[in-house]
């Protein structure tokens, strides 16, 4: 699984245009995503109402813009720092891990909602944090008008039979460059490695 949220907070309503142009492949968009990306009307609450033409298209309003895709796994590296859990660990270390990322709490809600259902079942997990430059290179957005400040997170996972000790990140000083800033965007997302033999998978 790879399931991209994007979140966007500007500092009045307005217009935005978002492009994903991912070094992959799109597997799947919620809401509908066209050559040009998605336009949606953005309001300081986050939320979202998709137009084309500067027409609505209707009154449905999205908390996020959402996708999945798949990657050539060369590009991205697999974290040397992170923590191994066991399942019913997962929810109590995103709770503690993810604010520090920068999250905040419907978002941090919204991540363990999903990956606390999607994890394929294990004894063990590997949960390693992707270096954003990573991210930022393999699936660059395109976000116009441009914000003021992005914040990406995406979360690593890899299948382990048994519990193996790995040395945790340093997360007293925030990975990534969180700002109070008009327009604000933040987006999390994750990366499944099922065995060491294949490559981590986005979408199933």
């Amino acid at each position: 699984h790879c399931k991209p949220a994007i979140y966007l907070y500007p500092k009045e309503k307005q217009l935005v245009n978002v492009k994903v142009n991912t070094k992959g492949f799109l597997s799947y968009v919620d809401p509908k995503y066209s050559d040009s990306g998605w336009t949606v009307e953005a309001n300081p609450d986050g939320s979202l109402y998709q137009v084309s033409s500067s027409k609505y298209l209707g009154n449905k309003k999205y908390d996020y813009l959402y996708y999945e895709s798949k990657l050539p796994e060369n590009l991205v590296k697999k974290p040397e720092k992170g923590f191994v859990v066991k399942k019913s660990e997962i929810s109590s270390l995103f709770g503690e891990i993810l604010p520090k990322l920068g999250l905040n709490q419907v978002q941090t809600k919204d991540f363990i909602s999903y990956w606390e259902k999607n994890l394929p079942e294990s004894n063990y997990y590997f949960v390693g944090v992707v270096d954003q430059d990573q991210i930022n290179n393999a699936e660059p957005l395109e976000i116009t008008p441009k914000p003021d400040s992005v914040n990406r997170v995406r979360i690593f996972f890899e299948k382990l039979d048994e519990y193996k000790p790995v040395e945790a990140p340093d997360l007293s000083t925030p990975l990534f460059n969180i700002q109070n800033s008009s327009f604000k965007v933040v987006e999390w997302g994750g990366l499944i490695k099922n065995d060491p033999n294949h490559p981590y998978i986005c979408s199933q």
